[in-house]
């Protein structure tokens, strides 16, 4: 149970952190049911994650409105972007962790991730601008 505080990503994943990314994902995913039957467009920003497989949108995933599209850069450009985010500092190793995490799995994955229908883009080489144009003209 996550009494105060938040659990971060990282090399080890504890049951509170698995909590609160379920109880998170769930809000998330009922959210954006509530907000499409209402008419907007909605847009849920997350990762990867090996030990859901992110079950917790299912949900979402059975509109035939949903686009599901993996971004995908290196592993060295997801770092690299990290870092300038982040800044230096301690803040910033939990997330360089998670992203080594996520990346050993995810590798693996991706085959599976495009049979059950989601776009894979690499976008090591794009900026914010061209990454949305990318997914607007799949997605159109």
């Amino acid at each position: 149970m996550v009494v105060t505080g938040g659990a971060y990503p990282g090399s080890i994943w504890s049951p509170e952190l698995v909590e609160q990314l379920k109880l998170a994902r769930e809000s998330a995913a009922q959210m954006a049911i509530n907000y499409s039957n209402a008419g907007f467009a909605v847009t849920i920003d997350d990762f990867w994650d090996s030990n859901s497989r992110l079950v917790e949108y299912h949900a979402v995933f059975q509109d035939p409105r949903t686009h599901k599209i993996l971004l995908y850069p290196s592993q060295l450009t997801a770092q690299e972007r990290n870092q300038k985010r982040a800044g230096a500092g301690n803040e910033n190793s939990y997330i360089a962790a998670g992203i080594r995490a996520v990346y050993e799995r995810l590798q693996s994955a991706i085959p599976d991730l495009r049979q059950q229908g989601w776009i894979v883009i690499d976008t090591s080489d794009q900026d914010v601008e061209t990454t949305v144009t990318s997914i607007l003209a799949i997605t159109r």
